[in-house]
């Protein structure tokens, strides 16, 4: 059902009359207020604190929420032009509305973990916007390192030996470029249909491995098919100029929660599964309330008074940071206010030695097929 109050009038958005200069703004990871969006004749978002700004929600936002009307991991649901107008990307917002691009202006999910910029990395993959572009927003003084020559050939496949039949196989069977080093030799892999609603992934895991993704201490990874190969080949805290969009820096990430982890597969993505990583021997913390929005202030560029420098002395020494992943960002953003602790968990491996810890406790990848 569509929103009668919403115009979905094309607008070329070069009216940005806001208080503060966008190209600033856009340094420092802020966002535009969600209430003008439809004073710039773009449709309105759903948003984690709020919700829906209307009594009907239309159907293809509806769509990627549950029953109740929400979506505990997401801090937007909209339209791709309402979102880069919220994080100042003029130039994407035109695109969407140029035929000379493929970019569509379909509905998508923004985490509560990163900022709309984590969006590019999906268009770029997929060859929907120009490298330029991406590298523009994000502040890239070079590519980003997924998009390596040798891989190209073997761009978004998923391996032949795998089947919606839950199975194990050889990783340099699946990945002649892969290293095994840390990880298992053998590991268990299945092909499902990508759902909108995690929900409906999770009733699938659950037919084929009832199992699978239960238990206290099993660790869950979205990530595109690409960054899979990439990750096979060499798994290390992934360092980049996108540091900022995460909550502790560089690292890399994991989580407890199935419907987080699903949000950051795209349509063509894959999800693997850590199961009982050995954590005995590294340096584990759990930073309390006040560190934890110390540090995730610093790392997400919130501009707050009050934020203390100097780091807590067990993050310069940590294996693994342990913690809630934040929620309502986007109001943080827009008040200047610290985040809310979600009840999602986190386990992050920021050394070497984390790594290699959940590198040996990989056990399953799961792959998004969108046909």
């Amino acid at each position: 059902m569509e929103d009668p109050s919403v115009s979905t009038t094309n607008v070329p958005c070069n009216d940005t009359s806001d208080s503060e200069d966008t190209e600033v703004m856009i340094s420092r990871r802020g966002v535009r207020p969600v209430g003008e969006l439809q004073k710039h004749g773009l449709r309105p978002v759903w948003t984690g604190s709020r919700g829906y700004p209307a009594e009907v929600i239309p159907d293809d936002i509806a769509e990627w929420l549950d029953d109740q009307g929400k979506r505990r991991s997401a801090q937007y649901i909209g339209p791709l032009k309402s979102l880069f107008w919220l994080a100042g990307y003029d130039e994407l917002v035109r695109a969407v509305d140029d035929p000379a691009y493929t970019i569509e202006d379909e509905v998508r999910v923004v985490l509560n973990g990163v900022d709309i910029g984590w969006l590019l990395e999906d268009y770029l993959e997929e060859g929907k916007i120009p490298r330029q572009l991406y590298m523009q927003y994000l502040d890239y003084a070079s590519p980003p390192s997924w998009l390596l020559p040798v891989i190209i050939s073997r761009l978004n496949l998923i391996p032949q030996a795998v089947t919606t039949d839950l199975r194990s196989h050889n990783i340099r069977t699946l990945y002649p470029l892969s290293r095994p080093q840390y990880l298992p030799n053998i590991v268990k892999s299945v092909k499902v249909k990508w759902e909108r609603r995690p929900e409906k992934f999770l009733r699938k895991i659950e037919e084929i491995a009832p199992d699978l993704l239960e238990g206290h201490n099993v660790w869950l990874r979205g990530l595109s098919r690409t960054a899979l190969m990439c990750t096979l080949a060499f798994l290390i805290p992934s360092v980049s100029d996108k540091a900022f969009q995460t909550e502790f820096g560089p690292g890399f990430y994991t989580t407890n929660d199935m419907k987080y982890a699903f949000d950051y597969c795209s349509r063509n993505g894959a999800m693997m599964v850590f199961q009982n990583p050995d954590l005995r021997n590294l340096n584990v913390w759990e930073p309390t309330e006040n560190e934890w929005n110390q540090l995730v202030a610093t790392w997400i560029q919130l501009p707050l008074s009050g934020v203390i420098e100097d780091m807590p002395a067990r993050y310069s020494d940590a294996d693994i940071i342990r913690s809630p992943i934040s929620s309502a960002k986007d109001t943080a953003r827009e008040m200047n206010a610290f985040p809310k602790r979600g009840k999602e968990e986190q386990l992050v491996a920021v050394s070497y030695d984390g790594c290699r810890a959940l590198s040996r406790s990989l056990s399953t990848i799961i792959y998004f097929d969108s046909c």
